[in-house]
């Protein structure tokens, strides 16, 4: 059976089966349509009418879903079906269709979607022009029933044959999301951020990422600050609510950039803060949160005022015992006591500002103004490897000193299998070996965007770290020697005389092929000072420049990865400088 008609309905869109796929139509969806028509040649337009008929359509599921899902449906607990008020349906499509749309009908938010903009895509078999969509409530159905993530768009024309095997999503934006765009993006991740109960929020997740990603590129496109405030205070509140604070702090200082005196940004600073155990900075954050509370509703007002509260004590209860810690601490020599541990070894590596002329910056990335202090004295400029943040350091709080391994995140150790290789290696690293040192580095036991042909270790040193400072290029180099371990390849080490001359020679050596790999040319390259740098003086001492449309991963990553293969190294070629720049 291809047709069944019309499943689910709204005031001005409904969705049907029809021709073996479910679909969203209907008015809002003819005018979403209509906004990119100007973009598309009459004749590619001929082509979709052709095929579909004079009205637009955006599929929920398509044959393959559903002959998945009918192919799965044991697998399916009832419960899954239970829990959002959808009976389990029959093995047969009249079944399986009503079943998914009653479960679609009882999601948070479930008609409301946003166009983002128009797209564009296109393969050996012909080109596609489409109104790129983010559709929460359907994408968290795909993701509850176990299909894979789908792209939602509404196709406007194309030219030979429509294109099925390309993304669709935010990355074939033709332009940044539009300010009008961006505010609705905006302002359903706010909706989603009230209306989604912690146990569905993890099938949300990804959708309230790329809609409030989606909305700074839009409001920063549109140079809005009005907008830009209102897409970071959405970016804020949503990377709390998944405790993530390096995010949170990176939005919140922008946010503050902005509006000095914001309400969400100072709140969602100072609890950032907490969660990173940077408890002296933390306490006074707080109670200038606590100073701004009298502007939120008095419900809010409560509930904020007792969490403000409690956080204040739990700082100062930390800041106490980490004093009396410090005095009476038995850590043997060369490791930090409690104390002095406490922000040194459970702070995450921190962000890297992109160089003024990186192309590849994302919304969430800062930008360095220039690059003045980075280049008043000698530099190192090493390959950026694509792969992941990771972390090994001793076991200082159970007293074993075992070098345990660390994501991104270091709340606590790394636990996915693309770090089991990593692992192995601190496994052979002496008990007393680091000391009080970071070693941080990246793991290259995953594919990520780009495989190398020439990988020939599973990590990689880029920087160590000793009671919140970095040590020297050199001191680094000696320590990676000393454990057996490679570091990221070096690519030029010298005193370079201005931003100009920094940006033709990285721009010269982005076309060259990658020192791990002659086939693909870098990610970008990091560039810092050769010498010690102090902690404080991070952000100031180094930057990086990524490849423009570099592609990152997503969270299916995670579920998906593949092992890369380990190959023969390559010699060391330090790069000389452009004719241009020397």
């Amino acid at each position: 059976m291809d047709s069944l008609g019309t499943l689910l309905s709204c005031h001005d869109q409904h969705l049907a089966f029809n021709r073996g796929v479910v679909a969203a139509a209907g008015t809002r969806v003819d005018q979403a349509a209509q906004q990119g028509a100007g973009d598309v040649p009459s004749a590619w337009q001929q082509q979709r009418e052709k095929r579909d008929g004079q009205h637009a359509h955006m599929t929920f599921l398509s044959k393959g879903d559903l002959q998945l899902l009918m192919q799965r449906l044991a697998e399916i607990p009832a419960a899954v079906w239970e829990e959002v008020g959808a009976t389990a349906p029959n093995p047969d499509v009249v079944s399986v269709t009503s079943s998914m749309a009653q479960m679609l009908s009882n999601m948070p938010r479930c008609w409301d979607w946003v166009d983002v903009g128009t797209g564009s895509c296109k393969d050996e078999s012909g080109e596609s022009i489409f109104r790129v969509v983010l559709w929460p409530a359907a994408a968290a159905v795909r993701m509850k029933l176990g299909l894979p993530a789908k792209d939602f768009h509404i196709t406007l024309g194309f030219q030979g044959c429509d294109v099925h095997s390309k993304a669709k999503g935010l990355a074939t934006l033709r332009s940044p999301p539009s300010g009008v765009a961006s505010q609705c993006l905006m302002q359903e991740a706010s909706c989603l951020l009230s209306a989604v109960a912690a146990a569905a929020f993890p099938f949300y997740e990804d959708s309230m990422e790329q809609l409030t990603s989606a909305a700074l590129l839009g409001a920063e496109g549109a140079e809005n600050e009005d907008l830009e405030a209102g897409a970071l205070r959405a970016a804020c509140l949503f990377h709390g609510r998944l405790k993530r604070p390096d995010e949170v702090l990176a939005f919140s200082d922008r946010l503050l950039q902005l509006h000095k005196d914001d309400e969400i940004g100072r709140r969602s600073r100072a609890f950032a803060l907490v969660m990173l155990s940077r408890y002296e900075e933390a306490i006074p954050a707080l109670e200038l949160a606590k100073s701004q509370l009298h502007m939120l509703p008095p419900e809010q007002h409560a509930v904020e005022h007792a969490r403000v509260l409690k956080a204040l004590s739990h700082c100062q209860r930390k800041r106490g015992a980490l004093c009396e810690h410090s005095k009476t601490s038995m850590a043997p020599p060369g490791y930090p006591n409690d104390g002095e541990s406490a922000t040194a070894t459970k702070a995450n590596y921190p962000k890297t500002p992109h160089l003024p002329f990186s192309p590849g910056i994302n919304p969430d990335d800062t930008r360095a103004s220039d690059c003045q202090q980075l280049l008043t004295c000698e530099v190192v400029i090493t390959e950026k490897l694509d792969g992941g943040n990771c972390c090994i350091k001793a076991d200082v709080a159970s007293r074993a000193y075992r070098p345990q391994v660390f994501g991104r995140t270091h709340a606590q150790p790394a636990e996915h299998a693309s770090f089991s290789a990593v692992k192995e290696l601190a496994a052979c690293i002496e008990n007393d070996a680091l000391g009080d040192v970071e070693l941080f580095g990246e793991n290259m036991q995953a594919v990520h965007s780009i495989e190398y042909g020439n990988l020939a270790n599973y990590f990689y040193v880029f920087a160590a770290r000793r009671a919140g400072d970095w040590l020297s290029w050199d001191d680094t180099l000696a320590l990676a020697k000393g454990l057996g371990l490679p570091t990221v390849p070096e690519v030029f080490r010298g005193v370079l005389s201005s931003e100009k001359e920094l940006q033709c020679c990285l721009e010269a050596w982005q076309t060259e092929p990658s020192a791990l790999g002659a086939n693909t040319t870098p990610e970008g390259f990091v560039v810092r000072h050769a010498s010690a740098i102090p902690g404080r003086s991070f952000a100031a001492s180094i930057g990086k420049f990524v490849r423009a449309n570099h592609i990152q991963t997503d969270e299916s990553w995670r579920r998906t990865w593949r092992k890369a293969c380990l190959g023969e190294q390559l010699p060391h070629q330090p790069k000389a400088l452009p004719s241009a720049a020397a």
